[in-house]
């Protein structure tokens, strides 16, 4: 079999992925995820792709469904961890979310939190690869103003979390969002 590879994958792809994993699926208690990031992102931009779908509900996928996601990606030549639970092992925003189901499968359960969610967690990385959709969030929210993206990080995380702020990544996000109004 020739090496995975990366692809770009936008809402369909990602429905479509998690449908083909939900049948493969064995019969038993639903299985409830919340998928964030890029993947959430291609949600409300369709010109929006990611090269995993990272599930933020839980610290790790539960082993029947990184079988199921794993003979999915054999299928489509997927990298083999194309479905994961790393941001799900990132200090998760207290704040509380409005969220959309996209998926309702047999089995799977998928879900995908607000756009403030999204940000705030965006914000809190502060990785230079997270600014085009930070500010791409800050115009969908209308948090554009330094004070309103600190106020949504004040809101989101415990105080002990803003020494790893990174305020200029905010200054940033602020000024672009402010900027392409």
């Amino acid at each position: 079999m020739s090496d995975s590879i990366q692809r770009r994958l936008g809402e369909w792809n990602i429905l479509q992925l998690l449908e083909e994993t939900d049948g493969e699926l064995t019969p038993g208690k639903p299985i409830h995820i919340t998928i964030g990031g890029g993947s959430a992102i291609a949600f409300w931009e369709r010109r929006r792709g990611t090269e995993d779908v990272d599930v933020i509900s839980a610290p790790q996928l539960p082993p029947e469904l990184k079988a199921a996601a794993a003979k999915v990606a054999q299928r489509h030549n997927l990298a083999p961890n194309w479905l994961n639970a790393d941001a799900g092992q990132v200090l998760q925003p207290t704040l509380p979310f409005a969220s959309k189901q996209i998926l309702s499968g047999k089995r799977l359960q998928a879900f995908i939190p607000d756009a403030r969610f999204i940000l705030a967690m965006k914000l809190f990385a502060g990785r230079p690869v997270d600014e085009e959709d930070a500010v791409l969030l800050a115009k969908r929210t209308g948090l554009t103003t330094i004070e309103d993206l600190e106020n949504l990080l004040k809101d989101s995380y415990p105080r002990s979390a803003f020494p790893s702020i990174d305020f200029d990544f905010l200054d940033q996000v602020a000024n672009r969002s402010s900027e392409e109004l």
